[in-house]
């Protein structure tokens, strides 16, 4: 049934009405009040009603004399502790008979009114019975919910019993003033104890190890008094002197002016635990010593990459602390460049559980950055899940300057085999050259010896043929020259008469010397010549071959019409010769090799241009003797 309707039911008003008119009127007038009522045809009735609930009960005098009063009466004195059902009674100021009496008697709650009564005495009293009757239901109602907590908090008192039992562990309970001490049985057995033993404190510390007694009693202590929560690790002994770790955990409750009233809590055989911790440390404090005998830097990691551990030889090596490494402090020891690309690696591998590799500078305690190959392998349980990282970090500096020292020896090989090899070539080259560019005027030389041998020749054909002899055998000579100063180049063995020598002289006679050869050709020599450029000390000799060299490389490759201009001038304390030319240019690739030995852009022996390839590697030496540079350049 709902619970509106049970409370409509135990707020109704039960009557048993002389005649129906009367049941119709009282009706009537409870309606108009606002209280529901019930009319029953006789006591038997009322009775059952009474069970499904009622707020008041209306009747009258003679209906205690009438059949049912017995059961009624049955009803009212069996109620549950909590009910005194409230009854008006309507009854006459006359005489009455002594049954009426003895029911009256035994109503118990009862409201009587004469008759004739006011209708609003009537109502008042109902009302009143009834509101009467609703602060009983609500006592009910507590009771019940009272009776229920109960239920439940012996059930729960039940599960907590198994779950102590399935957990194995033991409780205590002490009330003040904290002299007993009321422990279970599991408890007591951590101590040593048999399930009938009378336990006090003395008895509690007495059974501690000597070690631990007195810090035990101060944790107690703290806790009753000082109100800190009781969490305590302690060793038993029993009395044949064996060892048992317990855990021991409670709290001290106080009453409403703070004062401690009890001391609970509940312990736990660790015993088990403890042994697999030293056994782990023993394991550990050996893996330490052997990590701290290896030559590499070791660390440990937490899964998520939180380094927790260094071997010795890190603090020597970086010069820190475990405090200001720990985490991510291993940070301020690498090098800034290097650091966002490994924090990254090193990221990604503890997020994808892949084995760490990498190398980077690490900072000694004296500043220096020295390069270390590092590597971490994930340990994991059976399950498969990491456990922790064990990384090394080795120094290979070293390493690295001798493989730096082999790639470049390596280079430094290649390089010069390469130069040795190119130098191969061109003494190739230049000795086909050289066999050409002296075949070709001895054979020149020879063949007009011939013909001049015959003495048949006409004056003017012996003239031509010895001009022809003079030119070859002039450059026959200038050959020899230039193999004989560089042969003395290279041997060292070149000498300079060094004077006080004006340049504007030597290049004045250079071009005299050189412009038949120029105008040959139809090509203009322009000269400018700064009047500050003024004497040098110098070589006049060795100077004007310089100049005779450049400027008849100039003249070989400027083509027919052009011209090749010379400046001499002043740039601050030296002086600057520049030789320029119209010519042919010079690839960029053949510029720096300009002025080696035996160098030429086109060393065949069909080539367009003559010549040894000796001209400007000699112009290069005696510049330099000279205590000068010379380059040049070309847009190719």
């Amino acid at each position: 049934m709902q619970p509106d309707a049970n409370r409509e039911k135990e707020q109704r008003v039960l009557l048993v009405p002389p005649t129906r008119r009367d049941g119709e009127v009282t009706s009537a007038l409870l309606a108009r009040a606002g209280l529901g009522c019930l009319i029953c045809r006789d006591l038997e009735i009322l009775s059952e009603e009474i069970s499904a609930g009622a707020g008041a009960v209306l009747l009258t005098e003679e209906t205690l004399a009438a059949s049912g009063i017995e059961r009624l009466l049955a009803s009212l004195q069996n109620q549950p502790s909590w009910s005194q059902l409230p009854v008006v009674l309507l009854i006459d100021g006359a005489g009455r008979a002594p049954v009426v009496v003895q029911a009256i008697q035994a109503l118990g709650n009862t409201t009587l009114l004469d008759r004739p009564a006011p209708t609003r005495s009537v109502i008042s009293a109902l009302e009143v019975a009834v509101k009467g009757r609703e602060r009983q239901y609500q006592i009910r109602d507590q009771f019940e919910e009272i009776r229920r907590a109960e239920a439940r908090a012996r059930e729960l008192q039940q599960q907590l019993a198994i779950a102590v039992n399935a957990s194995e562990l033991g409780t205590f309970h002490s009330m003040t003033p904290f002299n007993d001490m009321i422990w279970n049985d599991r408890c007591k057995a951590h101590f040593w104890l048999g399930p009938d033993a009378k336990v006090d404190f003395e008895l509690f510390y007495s059974v501690l190890h000597p070690e631990d007694r007195e810090r035990v009693r101060r944790a107690v202590e703290e806790c009753i008094y000082g109100g800190k929560l009781y969490d305590i690790e302690f060793r038993t002994v029993s009395p044949d002197g064996e060892t048992r770790w317990i855990r021991a955990t409670g709290r001290t409750y106080c009453n409403s002016a703070s004062e401690p009233i009890r001391f609970d809590g509940t312990t736990q055989d660790i015993s088990e635990r403890k042994a697999v911790e030293t056994a782990f440390q023993e394991t550990r404090e050996r893996f330490e010593a052997m990590a701290n005998s290896i030559p590499q830097l070791a660390w440990m990691a937490k899964p998520d990459g939180w380094i927790f551990w260094y071997n010795q030889r890190w603090h020597d090596y970086c010069g820190t602390t475990a405090e200001r490494m720990e985490g991510w402090g291993w940070q301020a020891v690498h090098d800034l460049q290097e650091l966002p690309r490994v924090l990254k690696k090193w990221q990604n591998c503890v997020a994808n559980g892949e084995p760490w590799e990498d190398s980077f500078p690490l900072r000694r305690f004296d500043g220096e950055l020295r390069w270390h190959l590092s590597r971490a392998m994930p340990f994991r349980d059976p399950s498969g899940n990491i456990v922790f990282w064990f990384g090394t970090n080795t120094d290979i500096t070293d390493e690295r300057t001798r493989s730096e020292e082999r790639r470049l020896l390596l280079e430094s090989e290649r390089a010069a085999r390469l130069e040795a090899e190119r130098i191969g070539r061109m003494k190739d080259e230049f000795l086909a050259t050289l066999s050409h560019e002296l075949r070709t005027p001895l054979n020149a030389i020879f063949g007009w010896t011939q013909i001049l041998r015959m003495g048949t020749v006409d004056p003017e054909t012996r003239d031509a043929g010895i001009a022809v002899i003079d030119r070859n055998v002039r450059i026959q000579t200038q050959l020899i020259e230039d193999l004989l100063d560089m042969s003395r180049i290279i041997s060292g063995k070149i000498r300079l008469d060094v004077q006080t020598v004006e340049l504007s002289e030597v290049l004045h006679a250079t071009l005299e010397a050189i412009r038949p050869a120029a105008e040959a050709k139809q090509i203009r020599l322009e000269r400018i010549i700064d009047p500050l450029a003024g004497p040098v000390s110098g070589d006049p000799s060795r100077l004007q071959q310089v100049f005779w060299n450049l400027l008849t490389n100039a003249i070989k490759f400027t083509p027919k019409g052009q011209k090749i201009q010379v400046v001499a001038e002043r740039v601050d304390s030296h002086v600057q010769i520049s030789v320029s030319d119209t010519g042919e240019g010079i690839l960029p690739e053949f510029l720096p090799r300009l002025f080696d030995r035996f160098s030429q852009a086109d060393g065949s022996t069909t080539r367009k241009h003559g010549g040894l390839g000796l001209g400007l590697s000699i112009v290069k030496n005696l510049v330099e003797l000279h205590g000068g540079t010379v380059h040049a350049r070309s847009a190719g």
